[in-house]
């Protein structure tokens, strides 16, 4: 059996995968802030998207906090502006699929570590950061990354499958 990947590894797989979506879907590099460094707009009103991983040795799931700022912001990008500001099915949609495509690279490096599993669909739910709710705090695993000044929520988590 292969042995659980660290905390480290499955937040470099995720700041890697975040990196590269969000390059080649936007053309917008992000860079990785420093603990306690996070702006301000981290306490606006943000969703979160998670899409789980089940698998044989290895369950868990990949989440993104994302601002209602910067989901407005990439719907403007990918989709032009008419100066409409884009609906919540559309803006869920986007980061829905945003975070399904960075579990998508997460679960490929997982594969490359010898962890085989599926992918579950994104549920996409508003939340007011700070996290109030504890059952949905992301805790001291998550990183924060800057994209065109906007902070976003990573975090990657796992643990053994039961048996």
């Amino acid at each position: 059996m292969n042995p659980l990947p660290s905390a480290e590894a499955l937040q470099r797989f995720g700041g890697n995968a975040l990196t590269e979506v969000l390059l080649a879907w936007l053309q917008l590099p992000a860079t990785e802030l420093t603990p306690g460094s996070e702006p301000a707009t981290l306490r606006e009103p943000a969703l979160l998207i998670t899409v789980t991983w089940h698998g044989d040795t290895l369950s868990g799931a990949v989440q993104l906090v994302v601002p209602d700022a910067f989901a407005n912001h990439a719907a403007q990008m990918l989709l032009g502006s008419d100066g409409a500001a884009p609906t919540d099915a559309i803006r869920r949609d986007l980061c829905g699929e945003l975070t399904n495509l960075v579990a998508g690279r997460v679960a490929a490096d997982l594969r490359s570590a010898g962890h085989r599993g599926t992918l579950g669909t994104p549920t996409v739910t508003p939340v007011s950061l700070p996290f109030a709710d504890d059952a949905h705090s992301p805790g001291p695993s998550l990183s924060v990354w800057c994209c065109q000044g906007f902070p976003i929520g990573l975090h990657v988590r796992c643990q053994p499958s039961p048996a």
